[in-house]
């Protein structure tokens, strides 16, 4: 192999060598998804519960989904299900 050839191979890895801190912004961005996926089925599920005209208790989000409900009927709330469903 030529030095040139070389020279630039070793300048190719270099580039495609991580820094220091990418190993710890993965992982913490990894946390940070999971932590974001949990709060998100913890809020979704009080939802569908409470669409589906059944008793779900998980805690507060139960409650903060019925008060954003509450000013709906049960026929509006249905159509608007089925609006947002066909969407």
């Amino acid at each position: 192999m030529t030095s040139g050839l070389r020279a630039r191979i070793v300048q190719i890895l270099r580039l495609a060598a991580a820094p220091p801190w990418a190993a710890g912004a993965i992982v913490l961005l990894g946390l940070a998804a999971a932590a974001l996926e949990g709060a998100g089925l913890y809020l979704f599920m009080p939802l569908v519960g409470t669409l589906s005209g059944g008793a779900v208790s998980l805690g507060i989000g139960n409650h903060l989904v019925d008060r954003v409900l509450a000013a709906h009927s049960a026929r509006t709330r249905d159509a608007e299900t089925a609006a947002a469903w066909i969407r």
